[in-house]
């Protein structure tokens, strides 16, 4: 949206006092028609939402950004597709006769540029963004192969001849150039996604080995509220018939990196009480050749003010049980609040 971006800044320099929600709305009906400019507009407070208290950085951390996972694109890509029908829908009308003066038979060419950033997300994340899907048990928007996907990228970054401005040849600051990003997307990946996965339950039971009277005001936290390092390497989300939601998060034995966290910072906001507990809920998959004095995996807290960990837990293979069973973790959450709650493998 640099054209936005662009012609907002330059009013706003010209009169800081206008309204820069009304500037946004008229660039958006005057460039892309007031048709389009709706799901548009609805594009973009959807990223606004998704990225809040989320440090924009010029680029990005190890963590995907909130605005990247699927559902968001998905909608995203919803609204464009919405843009671009009404779009073409004015384009036709002005078919027949000589493309007016006021622009807008450029109406389509500007959404399908615009597009293109949704696109590529979706192809530069696209085995993740596909298996969340289908674990999600949702909708793919897109061509099934990414191949074809790309095809339609680069057609419409060859633009229409006669007007340069409808070329992209260049995608980032860096200087990649279209056709070297889609050198990877010659062929589609393998994905093992044939056959739907159980539903994920929304009201999965308690862990059992803990007594119904601790478990009074508890926060159940399960695992699509985690940020994952990696996805795809190093943590993934996949179906699990044991798991209490029938999903899991499964770390591979190959790393030591604190590939699940959770951020605990609005837990006390929300349940202030007195005291608290942690457990992390896992099972462990123990290879016979693995030596059982190894380290299963290691859990603890990451307090962000202090740069320290007030607490850690180092799950040894000897202890390894398939069946699901409550780890403690810490036994006094209360005095540390601004914290992230992290597990490794």
């Amino acid at each position: 949206m640099a054209e936005l971006r662009c012609w907002v800044l330059s009013q706003l320099l010209w009169n800081p006092q206008q309204d820069d929600q009304k500037l946004i709305h008229e660039f958006l009906d005057g460039y892309y028609g007031s048709a389009s400019a709706k799901p548009i507009y609805e594009y973009l407070e959807l990223l606004h939402h998704e990225s809040k208290d989320f440090y924009l950085a010029c680029f990005l951390r190890k963590d995907p950004p909130p605005y990247l996972n699927f559902k968001t694109l998905a909608r995203a890509e919803e609204l464009w597709q919405q843009a671009e029908k009404t779009a073409s829908v004015a384009n036709a009308q002005h078919a027949p006769t000589c493309p007016p003066s006021d622009g807008s038979s450029d109406y389509l060419t500007r959404v399908r540029i615009a597009h293109l950033p949704v696109r590529y997300a979706f192809l530069k994340n696209w085995q993740r963004l596909r298996e969340d899907c289908w674990e999600q048990n949702l909708s793919w928007p897109l061509p099934e192969s990414r191949k074809i996907a790309a095809e339609e990228f680069r057609a419409v970054c060859q633009g229409i001849p006669g007007k340069d401005w409808t070329q992209v040849r260049v995608l980032n600051e860096r200087g990649v150039q279209v056709e070297t990003f889609l050198k990877a997307f010659e062929t589609d990946p393998v994905l093992n996604i044939q056959t739907s996965p159980p539903p994920r339950l929304e009201n999965p039971a308690a862990p059992p080995d803990l007594p119904p009277a601790s478990l009074k005001g508890a926060v159940d936290l399960q695992d699509n509220v985690a940020a994952l390092f990696k996805p795809g390497e190093f943590a993934a989300i996949l179906p699990d018939l044991k798991a209490s939601d029938h999903r899991a998060v499964r770390m591979p034995g190959n790393h030591s990196e604190w590939a699940f966290r959770i951020s605990g910072k609005d837990i006390m906001a929300r349940h202030p009480p007195k005291n608290c507990k942690l457990y992390v809920i896992a099972r462990i998959k123990k290879q016979q050749s693995a030596n059982a004095a190894s380290v299963a995996f290691v859990a603890g807290v990451y307090d962000n003010e202090k740069k320290e960990y007030p607490a850690q837990s180092k799950i040894n293979l000897v202890d390894a049980t398939e069946d699901y069973r409550a780890w403690p973790i810490w036994s006094d959450f209360l005095s540390h609040c601004n914290t992230n709650l992290r597990r490794a493998r």
